[in-house]
């Protein structure tokens, strides 16, 4: 290998992690037309690992972004691949796209398969995002209880590893599904007279509820 050849090789995969990020930040956003362009340039090049690691993005871009050609293409790749690998990471991922291009009576046995083989990883962004599509999923076949469940493990999971793009969409469903944030316990002033906290109290809880960020939990 010369050092040219490295070099080149080098700034090659440097700009395909590029692709890959902005791709998975772009879907974090919910810009599934940007994710899906992002996405095809990895897809189209077809490289080693990126290659395979790029399926379920497409077909989430895809199916989210109406792309539905582009959505089963990448996932019949993803199909032949998975099924040959035979990992809980690979099945995991296969069951979740498959989720996501299911009709209703099909979906959520594939959500549930997903999360059961991602739980056995330590891939644990796949696994936040299976609850997440899951959660979005039982929002909008108005079984708000059960999608305020899995939205929350999704919350308090992207919460916990920083994955703040992600986090704001998962606060958005939950949101849409009924979840309000909490007020944290107030405690009066200890220079208050006992009528002026009570009063405080009072006018604490006649306060109107925020919207904009609900808790996780």
């Amino acid at each position: 290998m010369t050092p040219r050849w490295g070099r080149q090789r080098g700034a090659a995969i440097l700009e395909i992690f590029a692709w890959m990020g902005l791709t998975v930040l772009e879907l974090g956003l919910g810009r599934y037309a940007e994710a899906l362009s992002w996405g095809r340039r990895i897809y189209d090049d077809d490289p080693p690992g990126f290659g395979n690691r790029i399926l379920p993005e497409i077909v989430e871009a895809g199916a989210r972004g109406g792309d539905h050609r582009a959505a089963h293409a990448a996932l019949d790749r993803l199909a032949d691949r998975a099924t040959a690998s035979g990992t809980s990471w690979a099945l995991g991922m296969l069951a979740r796209s498959r989720a996501l291009l299911a009709g209703d009576a099909d979906a959520e046995s594939f959500y549930r398969a997903a999360i059961a083989h991602l739980t056995s990883t330590s891939v644990r962004t796949e696994l936040a995002r299976a609850h997440l599509l899951y959660g979005e999923w039982l929002r909008r076949h108005k079984r708000r209880a059960d999608a305020r469940s899995q939205l929350r493990t999704a919350c308090d999971m992207f919460d916990a590893m920083g994955a703040v793009a992600f986090a704001r969409r998962t606060r958005a469903e939950l949101l849409a599904a009924g979840d309000r944030p909490r007020q944290p316990a107030q405690r009066p002033d200890p220079d208050l007279t006992p009528q002026e906290a009570q009063v405080a109290r009072l006018a604490v809880a006649a306060r109107p509820t925020p919207r904009s960020q609900p808790t996780c939990s």
